[in-house]
């Protein structure tokens, strides 16, 4: 069966929820909290009085466009000051409630200002190999320039950023078996603003970013994953505060999910605004039930995301 959606979730699931712009609740208070000044990576922090226990998730604009999303507390959301031009920039917040309502902010001004960027820099044909080996010891911020990096397998270490420049970005999977292209060991980890292509002849497990058992707070940005071979974002384990947000994972229909979280402990796993297309068993898969683990789920969140092309033989229901 060709299902248009198929979402499973052990708890809390979201999906394109209508906008009520504040009006179920007009005493609620929402704003950015500092700092007013953007200099290179920098975190704004966000208060609202709504109680944690109701918010599924905060989201930062700047200049309209989304910048993240936080899903708990207390909420903030990392800019890259290298990405906007230097000056004064507008920002706003949308809060979604767990009801769905949505409560929007007044803009805020935040000036960005130069600074010394303490990056590594490398393209495919200088410096990349000592960028990953920087990335897997970690507390380090990689910017790579678009090219094409043919990687057998890069490790991002506590405290690593591994930054593109755009879709132009590549990471190409290798020809040999392999685990994932992208694996996360470490705490406090962002991947951001690249494409990983998961095609190539080789075998193995053929995911495409994993997640691995006791990372807490890790986020993937306006990432572009296609030809997956297995799974585009594979969590598993004890996990906390798990975040793919504005990505798109395609499949040519022969790959198994776009989104899988398999938690036996942990919780804080969200999916937002994210496009999923061409899997043959789940678009993001959320449950929990397997794994004998009610409460994780709890916390799970799948929002604003769009899901296609899922196409289950074994399914006669419409969703799996």
């Amino acid at each position: 069966m060709r299902r248009f959606l198929t979402l499973i979730a052990g708890g809390l699931c979201l999906l394109g929820l209508p906008a009520t712009n504040g009006l179920a609740d007009p005493t609620a208070r929402l704003s950015v909290t500092g700092p007013a000044r953007v200099g290179g990576w920098t975190t704004l922090r966000i208060t609202t009085s709504v109680p944690a226990r109701e918010v599924a998730a905060v989201t930062l604009r700047i200049d309209g466009h989304v910048v993240g999303s936080d899903t708990t507390p207390p909420y903030a959301v990392l800019v890259d000051g290298a990405s906007l031009r230097p000056g004064r920039h507008p920002a706003t917040l949308e809060l979604v409630r767990r009801n769905g309502d949505r409560l929007r902010s007044a803009p805020r001004i935040v000036t960005v200002v130069s600074a010394q960027r303490r990056e590594l820099v490398a393209s495919p044909g200088h410096g990349f190999e000592r960028a990953r080996r920087a990335l897997e010891r970690g507390h380090v911020t990689v910017r790579l320039a678009p090219g094409r990096y043919p990687v057998s397998t890069l490790r991002l270490g506590d405290g690593a950023r591994l930054v593109g420049s755009g879709p132009g970005t590549v990471l190409a999977a290798p020809a040999a078996p392999y685990w994932g292209v992208v694996i996360v060991d470490g705490d406090d980890t962002l991947l951001s603003g690249l494409k990983i292509d998961g095609g190539g002849p080789g075998g193995g497990h053929g995911h495409a970013v994993v997640v691995q058992s006791g990372v807490r707070r890790f986020v993937a940005r306006r990432v572009a994953i296609e030809r997956v071979r297995s799974v585009g974002v594979y969590a598993w384990g004890s996990l906390s505060d798990i975040s793919v947000q504005d990505a798109r994972i395609t499949s040519a229909g022969a790959a198994d999910a776009g989104v899988i979280a398999a938690l036996p402990t942990g919780n804080d796993i969200s999916v937002i605004r994210t496009r999923v297309a061409g899997f043959r068993n789940h678009g993001i898969n959320l449950v929990q039930v397997p794994h004998d683990n009610r409460v994780s789920g709890l916390r799970a969140l799948a929002l604003d995301n769009v899901v296609t092309d899922i196409d289950a033989p074994e399914d006669t229901q419409g969703w799996t």
